[in-house]
């Protein structure tokens, strides 16, 4: 339990960051739109796997991860599921978006 509650308070993190600031095509970009590091004090903007880089250890980061990947929509006609990267960077056309797989991932965080 202790673990999941973990991972919640990170992805609760990570989607405080989207809403600060959302890319695509990087993990984390500056005020002046050019690709910095997510931990970055100059980040303003992060994607998806960039808003949960640098919160956590790696077990917590790839438990993120996969609550994420399996919070994307997929298109029933797709023979492989979409992962949260592939989301973020070439379906999701609005911020809401990414944040609605967030919203979905701490919900499925919060049941395990």
């Amino acid at each position: 339990m202790k673990e999941a509650m973990t991972v919640v308070a990170l992805l609760r993190a990570a989607r405080r960051r989207i809403v600060k600031g959302w890319t695509k095509g990087a993990d984390a970009r500056d005020r002046y739109d050019q690709r910095v590091n997510p931990s970055d004090v100059d980040a303003v903007k992060w994607c998806a796997r960039g808003a949960i880089t640098g919160f956590s250890n790696d077990r917590l980061h790839q438990r993120a991860m996969k609550l994420l990947d399996d919070a994307c929509p997929n298109d029933p006609h797709d023979v492989v599921q979409m992962d949260i990267i592939e989301f973020n960077d070439s379906v999701a056309k609005r911020k809401s978006q990414v944040l609605a797989v967030y919203d979905k991932a701490i919900k499925a965080a919060g049941a395990a």
